[in-house]
């Protein structure tokens, strides 16, 4: 395919903008501007009162964007990003509106018992808790697992489940893969956790990663950007697609042949380090030529693309998936990581190196940590649904096949979206800006640091700090775990761990930006953190990294295996990071998604008009989609940067989660998604036909 030029891009940036005027958007804007000046009691109107700017953290997903909250009278009325910070400046949309969110709709303030149509009927916290106390006790008496899903792991609070789950017979902490998946294979093969060093790396190769879409910290990738190469292979032209340097128009599903064809061009061609024997038998089985049907692309677009991958190096590969999309295979994330290590990415600068651990700041045993895919299908009696999002698609079928017969599931959120929307109890936790919350390093980042956003307003008198839960729930159930303090308690002992490690080095925030400082002692520390500062850790060990796991000969395969002609087509799911999560956009956001094309919403489905015309099918129509599991109606758009042969759906947000009476059958390519057993859902095939 022909690579993306500047011409393009400026191209695209005035269709956008000229897009922008004739969508409905602005005059949408303008009309309700006009409504509200004429109903000017309808608005709510701040009180007047002394203006102040905090520091505080985003923690709608794992990227913990650092921003500057403007409050009139305690309110907070304006959010920007804080450019300055040591770790990366700059919020994306849902960050800039975060502060919307203790007042959305679908928020919780009691907690509550949900039916099958999702309607909530208050109870006491009280009641709550004995009926996740029973479940408990039923699961270790019929040998049933009690299952946490984490979505955010490594916190304080996760320490919490996993001290709770080591008293359990059948306790399992689970959390989902997520957009580190490729950084996952090889700390698991390293025997700790690996970062990309970016600030070096010249070359950043994404199997469908969104790295220019608020992957990892948004705010460090726009720093490096003009100096970055950026190749994105990718089933559909996303917005990092669109402003990568370089865009290969991929098949669905071909990621792990294609990373393994790259490895043999170099490999063969003398420009890697040359791999063990049974690695070197693998990369000769997927030679260029023989995975071009398999990948959608020429031979000689592979063989050029693996050349300058060494000739433009250091080049870091990654994976992880969209974040709608949910996550790759684990036998082609395999495949990618082997092709960093025949780059010889690994251990080195600009690639992927080795960062630190925070202090441990506890001695009580925990449970394990499990992926999602490996806890058995029928075995939840009880589930507990985690405080925390991680901005990814998580489908209910994922969860529900895991539950046993008459199993009660606690979801610990203050919004009932989501998975929260499937659970039988909900109690609700501290919304965004509400409690102390912990900002830990993204998946990419190549040093270890640690930061604490403190609460800008009040907790709803009836939300429920998860570890007061846990503790709550231990009491009644009889387990006998020690109850280890308040939330803020924990946060405070563990930044003393890091005080006493006597690492890294503390950035304060003064008037004039972020100077360094070494507190006097744990208290400074802390009172440093809570103003905005931040730790960041100076050590890196020169770790050595063991071989990871080959793909499985089954996915071998499978990938080798010829496919028969289908009339069905591929999915494409995606969505942007944070739309599909648990945590509901605010409100102004809604008309981004419900009111213009410049986010497609899930109530389309996107075809390239060939595809369209082949099948006999008209743009604009209603059209009727079927998947093995599942059917629904969406308006048929074609799109010509959609390459042929496959279709396109949004993955989010809910139409629930952008209007509280939207009570319409689950929509979006979630609600289509065949969820395999190891839990993706990326082979998804539909047919499509006018309704």
């Amino acid at each position: 395919m022909t690579p993306l030029t500047r011409r393009d891009v400026l191209f695209g940036l005035g269709g956008g903008i000229a897009g922008t005027l004739l969508s409905p958007l602005p005059w949408t804007v303008l009309d309700d501007v006009a409504i509200w000046t004429q109903h000017r009691r309808a608005l709510p109107i701040p009180r007047d009162g002394e203006t102040s700017v905090r520091p505080v953290a985003c923690t709608s997903c794992p990227a913990g964007c650092s921003l500057r909250v403007r409050s009139v009278a305690g309110r907070p009325v304006f959010v920007s990003g804080e450019a300055s910070h040591p770790l990366g400046g700059g919020a994306c949309p849902f960050g800039l509106t975060l502060h919307h969110l203790a007042h959305h709709p679908l928020r919780l303030t009691t907690p509550v018992r949900l039916d099958a149509h999702g309607t909530p009927t208050r109870v006491a916290l009280g009641a709550a808790v004995a009926a996740a106390a029973g479940a408990l006790r039923a699961a270790s008496r019929s040998g049933r697992a009690v299952l946490v899903l984490d979505q955010r792991p490594g916190r304080a609070v996760s320490r919490a489940f996993r001290e709770l789950l080591a008293a359990v017979p059948y306790g399992l902490y689970a959390t989902p893969d997520g957009e580190g998946a490729t950084l996952q294979v090889l700390s698991g093969a390293a025997g700790g956790p690996l970062g990309i060093d970016l600030e070096h790396t010249r070359t950043l190769l994404s199997f469908g990663a969104p790295v220019l879409e608020g992957w990892g910290r948004p705010g460090r990738m726009l720093a490096l950007r003009d100096r970055l190469r950026i190749v994105q292979l990718d089933a559909w032209r996303s917005p990092t697609a669109g402003l990568a340097d370089e865009w290969l128009a991929i098949r669905p599903g071909s990621e792990g042949p294609l990373a393994l064809a790259l490895a043999n061009v170099l490999v063969g061609e003398g420009l890697a380090r040359t791999p063990a024997a049974e690695l070197r038998d693998l990369l000769a089985s997927f030679p260029p030529e023989r995975v071009e049907p398999l990948a959608g692309l020429p031979a000689s677009a592979i063989e050029t693309l693996a050349r300058s991958l060494a000739a433009q190096g250091p080049t870091v590969a990654i994976g992880g998936g969209d974040p709608g999309g949910g996550p790759l295979p684990l036998d082609a994330e395999r495949a990618i990581a082997w092709l960093d290590v025949v780059l010889g990415s690994v251990g080195r600068a600009g690639g992927l190196v080795a960062r630190g651990s925070l202090p441990d700041d506890g001695t009580a045993p925990l449970a394990p940590e499990t992926s999602l895919a490996e806890v058995p299908d029928g075995d939840v009696r009880l589930l507990v649904i985690a405080a925390g999002d991680s901005g990814r698609a998580l489908p209910w079928s994922a969860l529900g096949r895991k539950l046993a017969p008459q199993a009660l599931v606690v979801s610990l959120s203050p919004f009932r979206c989501g998975l929260t929307a499937r659970a039988d109890l909900v109690v609700p936790s501290p919304a965004p800006l509400e409690g102390h919350e912990e900002i830990l390093p993204t998946a990419d980042a190549c040093v270890m640091s640690y930061a604490v956003t403190a609460p800008l307003l009040p907790p709803c008198a009836e939300s429920v700090e998860p570890t007061r839960f846990l503790a709550e729930l231990a009491r009644a159930a009889g387990l006998g775990v020690p109850s280890d303090g308040t939330h803020a308690e924990r946060l405070q002992r563990r930044a003393a761990a890091i005080f006493a490690s006597h690492r890294g080095r503390v950035l304060v925030r003064g008037d004039e930006g972020f100077r360094e400082e070494a507190p006097a002692d744990a208290g400074a520390f802390w009172q440093a953190l809570l103003e905005g500062g931040c730790w960041v850790d100076d050590s890196r060990a020169a770790r050595a990294v063991a071989a990871p796991a080959l793909p499985s000969p089954a996915a071998v395969a499978g990938w080798l295996r010829a496919e028969p002609a289908r009339s069905d087509l591929p999915l494409v799911s995606f969505a942007a990071r944070g739309a599909a999560g648990g945590t509901p956009p605010s409100p102004i956001l809604t008309k981004l998604y419900q009111e213009t094309a410049l986010r497609p919403s899930v109530a389309t489905i996107a075809l390239h008009p060939q595809t369209a015309r082949e099948r006999g099918l008209v743009d604009g129509r209603e059209m009727r989609v079927v998947s093995a599991a599942g059917r629904l109606d969406a308006r048929l758009r074609c799109d010509p940067t959609l390459p042929p042969g496959r279709a396109a759906m949004a993955a989010g947000p809910d139409p629930a989660a952008l209007h509280e009476q939207d009570a319409a059958p689950a929509r979006g390519a979630l609600a289509l998604g065949v969820v395999e057993p190891d839990l993706t859902w990326r082979g998804t095939r539909v047919a499509i036909t006018e309704a």
